[in-house]
């Protein structure tokens, strides 16, 4: 099943300071930040190349284009579980068999 996306135009997300503003940042994280939409009042996630020490002049936006999608994402943070096969290091007894 697809995610639910929405595309924000860039200069909405300015206008918003998504994403620096306490009153829409949830969590900002890097390279992505969690954001609550002031219009409509659900969630989503922003993906943006973080600002390096070296590019101060740079703002987050710099290399966005005009539209932007956004992933929707749940109203609060859930811890996620996942089962996966995980391999096995190598020792010299395991090498050997």
């Amino acid at each position: 099943m697809p995610n639910i996306t929405r595309t924000f135009p860039l200069e909405q997300l300015k206008e918003w300071d998504v994403p620096h503003a306490d009153d829409t940042a949830i969590e900002v994280v890097n390279e992505w930040c969690v954001f609550r939409a002031p219009d409509d009042g659900l969630v989503y996630r922003l993906y943006f190349s973080p600002v390096f020490p070296e590019y101060a002049e740079m703002d987050w936006f710099d290399d966005l284009p005009a539209s932007i999608p956004c992933e929707r994402v749940e109203q609060h943070q859930r811890t996620v579980v996942i089962d996966e096969w995980l391999p096995v290091a190598a020792s010299p007894a395991v090498a050997d068999a």
